[in-house]
């Protein structure tokens, strides 16, 4: 009984620090939104440097642009499957009905349409 206990408190604390990087990862994207806490906060514990750490890559993968190569870090990055979250997703991620277009063109786009905005000169 004592061995199965203590392999069942070796599976938890193996699962354990995947949840909490997700959870630290939203608030260090949040930062936006949340202040300088949500941030400043986050790495105290070893899971938080983790999503610190995820979001980092997250945002320096994406804003890579390579236009001779036709490399677009946040299209890179939403093949692999990665899909940042928090406040920051809207601006280094790409738009799903569009392939080369990043989410904030899109919502600029749409704010401009909505306020008859033809001309920005």
């Amino acid at each position: 009984l004592g061995q199965t206990v203590i392999d069942g408190i070796q599976e938890i604390s193996a699962i354990l620090p995947l949840l909490g990087t997700e959870q630290c990862e939203e608030h260090s994207g949040s930062a936006l939104r949340g202040g300088f806490c949500y941030v400043g906060i986050t790495p105290v514990s070893i899971f938080g440097s983790l999503g610190v750490v995820k979001t980092g890559i997250n945002v320096l993968v994406s804003s890579i642009v390579i236009p001779k190569w036709h490399f677009l870090g946040a299209e890179r990055l939403a093949n692999g499957g990665f899909r940042p979250i928090g406040d920051v997703a809207p601006m280094i991620a790409m738009d799903p009905q569009f392939s080369e277009r990043f989410l904030a063109e899109s919502q600029l786009e749409k704010l401009l349409e909505d306020e008859h905005i033809d001309n920005v000169d």
